[in-house]
């Protein structure tokens, strides 16, 4: 978690308008934060804005714990659906969200001969990857 990214967060909270927007569920063993939850609500719709746990407490799935919380209370305060954002699918899956779009990595090269040279490499890679596709 650390401590600027704890401050960091803090520090949101401290607008008036944001912070009746925002709500943070955090989890602590032994006086120490292990695990956190971040959303905003707007309206019906949550959004998941960042979550993490200590690796000291993997084995315990606090993250898990946390989330269950977090959907207890969509339901309770009225949020129609919550957007988990992106990543991680097969950990969303389990919650019940459905992918709503399709990513695509693209990569800016800047103009030059390492531009040149990146995309002949990628080029390569690509026409062996289709070669064992088909």
């Amino acid at each position: 978690m650390g401590e600027k990214n704890f401050q960091f967060w803090m520090g949101l909270l401290q607008d008036y308008d944001l912070s009746r927007s925002i709500k943070i569920w955090m989890l602590y063993l032994d006086d120490n934060p292990v695990s956190y939850c971040l959303v905003l609500d707007t309206g019906p719709i949550r959004y998941q804005l960042v979550n993490g746990y200590s690796k000291s407490v993997k084995q315990y799935s606090t993250g898990h714990i946390l989330f269950k919380e977090m959907i207890f209370d969509a339901i309770e305060t009225g949020v129609q659906r919550i957007c988990f954002g992106q990543g991680d699918p097969g950990h969303k899956r389990e919650w019940g969200a459905k992918s709503s779009v399709e990513l695509i990595d693209l990569i800016a090269m800047k103009p030059g001969l390492f531009g040149k040279l990146a995309s002949v490499a990628h080029s390569s890679r690509l026409l062996k990857f289709l070669k064992i596709i088909y």
